[in-house]
């Protein structure tokens, strides 16, 4: 039969609202409907706070002690897991309501007097409780093909990061490190054993309550949590549910160790044996290592001899691909030396390590979808092939855009709430006009920052807000759902477009960052005293003539990008043909540098820029990356790999993106408004960017070659060449007029002479191309005037 699982709340309220004593006594009684409402009606303040609460739609139910208990269902699945069920589909499609019907009391439509609706939402259950093999059920992504349950891949992605995040920072506020314990917590139902390293992190979480402020983590809190980590990273890649699963055991066994051998017994089966160490073996082993071998060689051997029978009269699996290594290395070792009772050890069947109480559930379908079956036909062999290629459109999504598009849910989640339509979030009840309204008032509710934790009376950009519809639609689409906001040939509706298009009316013009003058990048090297901002100051005058994002040569704040920052091991110094090594004297006077830009936003990699050198002895490419080098080189430990923006003076620090704004503001306030033409606010680390371009463009160079240099793949580079540059128009107006002077070859005779007078009265052409011709349908239907 079908099995259905459900989670139950019980919370009691008695602290938010107590029963007066004239209502003492009214939950014992019966009686019938009427009755049973005036109970509940006698509880109004007890309901009433039930309603602020909690809203009005939960579950409620009186118990003899006076007690509002609230029922809350967090979840019901139907697992059909034995020969005898898989084939009952129907009941169990019908099971969860059963379920529901059976544990909740109906509804008394209108004489409730909490109105509420019913318990079972039969149209949610027809969009999204299908049977499958892969759900996400309770936050778990649960693979019932391989029996795994993993945490899903967006939630390993933020918790990672914030962890990360942790370990970086000096001092958490309280309700970061709640947050991050009650994350942690939720994996250590699947791994049971990690909430030993939760101890660390709890003492500094009460400190934090106790404080209500900042709490400092201690060097072993960090280190547990790199250690989480690993653990994060083992729930994304998913655990055995027979590792989690308890049952009662079927087979006990004893093993143990010491210094010089193992041993084990059953009582079970009757099969004691022994293994004695080679002298190798003994000092290989520690103590702690021998007595885990001897756990997992003592199941290996009581199994084959095992005949209590397995589950439900199917023998269990055996993968070798279940983590065994520790018996893969012992085997090897022990070669075809024989256990006293008679038994080879090398070649014994391989099975999953043994925990404790733990049910070995058997798999209907023990094949691993790795992504590595290409010679598999079949069923299978396409699962495989659609296994890998969801983890390539998982890898397709940075951690940015799964937080960006969760906040946009979040703040779709609050307009919906306000609306009135929380119950739809994917407005399935509506069409599709409806949706688009919906989807235009969101935007606007976006637009005027009525939305999100920060709500503010100022408008926001058109950007903005339709950036926050796209997210949207973005998970509409995620969740199979056509776009909210497409028309019917896919594009974005011209409602929609309308909309954008009048926000952008409104909103101010955008602001580019200036381009730099030389002069700028000159005052950053000649004013740089100590040593710090020397290291700025070279990598600024080498960012120049390649145009470098900020991220590729400075520090950002930590995040899971495409662009990867410029390594030591990227710069390429050629004399001539030869390619100098980065410890060679004359490194500086090299004629040409490459840089080798690995992955970038453009989603090409290892793209190669080169520059030539200048002989300017200070703005010149190949002396400022030169001596970058050579500054890294001579720091302890030194690494090809370490990023350009690595600084060490006693402690090695970053280089932040942060400080070389500051370093090119200064320089700009130190030059002068007047000499420059702009002031310090309207510059920034993308005026690197716009300075290559705008310098490339008065120096004649071609559109191609600007492209090439700056890595552009599009005319966007055009954005950053100022028209308001006096310069840019030099000598145009002079050169118009020197034109040779032009003159219209006549057209050859076509057998007739025009009729000046043949256009007159005649429908311009361009209003054909709008209303058609003369005699078309459209002319029939809508008769013209003209």
């Amino acid at each position: 039969m079908a099995t259905t699982n459900a989670h139950h709340t019980r919370q009691k309220i008695r602290d938010i609202a107590a029963p007066s004593a004239a209502t003492a006594g009214i939950a014992a009684s019966s009686g019938g409907i009427e009755e049973h409402v005036k109970k509940i009606e006698a509880l109004s303040t007890a309901t009433a706070a039930v309603r602020k609460k909690y809203g009005t739609k939960r579950g409620g139910t009186l118990t003899e002690k006076n007690d509002l208990v609230l029922e809350l269902v967090d979840g019901a699945c139907a697992v059909l897991d034995t020969d005898e069920t898989k084939s009952m589909v129907a009941r169990a499609a019908q099971a969860v309501v059963m379920a529901l019907f059976l544990v909740f009391r109906p509804l008394a439509k209108g004489l409730e007097a909490i109105q509420r609706p019913d318990i079972a939402s039969i149209r949610k259950m027809h969009a999204e409780g299908g049977l499958a093999e892969i759900v996400i059920f309770l936050g778990w992504l649960i693979d019932t093909r391989r029996l795994l349950i993993a945490l899903p891949k967006d939630k390993w992605k933020v918790w990672s990061e914030q962890i990360k995040q942790c370990i970086a920072s000096d001092s958490l506020p309280c309700k970061t490190i709640q947050t991050l314990v009650g994350r942690l917590n939720h994996v250590c139902y699947i791994i049971p054993d990690a909430r030993h390293f939760m101890n660390e992190l709890r003492a500094a979480e009460k400190a934090a309550q106790a404080s209500d402020k900042f709490v400092s983590l201690t060097s072993r809190a960090k280190d547990d949590l790199r250690l989480w980590l690993d653990f994060l990273h083992s729930a994304k890649e998913g655990i055995s549910l027979n590792r989690i699963v308890f049952r009662k055991p079927t087979l006990h066994s004893y093993s143990d160790a010491s210094e010089w051998g193992i041993g084990g017994f059953s009582p079970h089966t009757g099969v004691g044996w022994r293994y004695e160490f080679t002298e190798s073996q003994h000092k290989t082993f520690t103590l702690n290592c021998k007595e885990f071998i001897a756990v997992v060689v003592d199941s290996t051997i009581q199994a084959k001899f095992d005949t209590s029978g397995p589950r439900r009269g199917r023998p269990f699996p055996r993968s070798p691909d279940d983590g065994d290594q520790c018996m893969q290395l012992f085997t090897t070792l022990a070669g075809e030396r024989e256990c006293d009772h008679g038994l080879f050890l090398e070649g014994f069947p391989l099975v999953r390590r043994p925990t404790r109480n733990h049910a070995n559930i058997p798999r209907l379908f023990p094949l691993p979808l790795d992504d590595k079956d290409r010679t598999g036909t079949g069923r299978n062999y396409l699962l495989d092939l659609e296994a890998g290629a969801a983890r390539a459109r998982e890898d397709g999504v940075t951690k940015g855009t799964l937080s960006k598009q969760s906040r946009s849910w979040d703040i779709w989640l609050e307009f919906l709430e306000r609306t009135g339509h929380a119950d739809d979030p994917l407005l399935e009840d509506l069409d599709q006009v409806g949706r688009l309204r919906m989807c235009g008032a969101f935007m606007h509710a976006k637009r005027r920052g009525d939305l999100g934790s920060r709500r503010s009376a100022q408008q926001v950009l058109a950007g903005t807000a339709r950036s926050a519809l796209d997210n949207v639609a973005a998970t509409f689409v995620a969740h199979h759902h056509p776009s909210p906001i497409a028309d019917g040939l896919g594009n974005v509706h011209r409602d929609i477009r309308r909309q954008t298009s009048g926000y952008k009316r409104v909103d101010p013009p955008r602001e580019h960052e200036r381009a730099l003058q030389p002069v700028v990048f000159r005052n950053r090297l000649r004013k740089a005293r100590h040593p710090r901002a020397k290291a700025r100051a070279q990598l600024l005058g080498g960012a120049l003539f390649w145009g470098l994002r900020s991220c590729e040569y400075t520090y950002v704040r930590p995040g899971d990008r495409k662009t990867r920052p410029i390594q030591v091991k990227d710069l390429v110094f050629m004399a001539g043909k030869t390619v100098l090594p980065h410890d060679h004297p004359l490194l500086a006077y090299a004629d040409t540098l490459t840089i080798n830009f690995g992955d970038q936003k453009t989603e090409i990699r290892n793209e190669q820029v080169t520059q030539h050198n200048n002989l300017d002895c200070e703005l010149n490419p190949i002396v400022n990356w030169a001596d970058t080098v050579k500054r890294l080189r001579g720091y302890p430990g030194f690494d090809p790999s370490w990023e350009v923006f690595k600084f060490y003076d006693g402690s090695f620090s970053n280089i932040t993106a942060t400080e070389m704004i500051n370093d090119i503001r200064d320089a700009v306030d130190d030059i002068g408004e007047e000499t420059l033409g702009y002031t310090s606010a309207e510059v920034g680390t993308h005026s690197v960017r716009s300075s290559l371009a705008m310098l490339m463009y008065l120096a004649g160079e071609p559109v191609y070659t600007i492209m090439l240099i700056g890595r552009w793949r599009s005319n966007a580079f055009l954005n950053y060449i100022e028209k308001q540059v006096r310069e840019f128009t030099a000598g145009v107006s002079s050169r118009m007029i020197e034109t040779t002077p032009f003159f219209y070859v006549p057209r050859p005779p076509n057998g007739h002479q025009p009729d000046k007078n043949a256009q007159r009265g005649r429908t311009p052409q361009t209003t054909r191309g709008v209303f058609g011709r003369r005699g078309s349908l459209r002319q029939r239907l809508n008769p013209r005037t003209f």
